[in-house]
């Protein structure tokens, strides 16, 4: 009874290994196929994060100085 229940989980082990290393397998396909690099990805997303910030920041300061010339007319 107990070297069956120890057969079992060695097995689950060996299929929880197996599982894992098919995953990343099929994973790094898939990056391969697709031709994207996720990391050039998260490095550009940054920077247009940062750009949209900045222009959302000039939006501001232009709106901000419009609606003083106006208020002065």
């Amino acid at each position: 009874m107990v070297s069956g229940v120890a057969v079992a989980s060695a097995d689950a082990r060996s299929d929880i290994t197996r599982d894992g290393l098919v995953a990343d397998h099929l994973a790094g396909v898939r990056d391969s196929l697709s031709g994207v690099d996720p990391q050039e990805e998260l490095t550009n997303l940054a920077r247009f994060e940062h750009a949209s910030s900045a222009m959302a920041k000039f939006v501001s300061t232009i709106d901000g100085m419009l609606g003083s010339l106006i208020d002065r007319l």
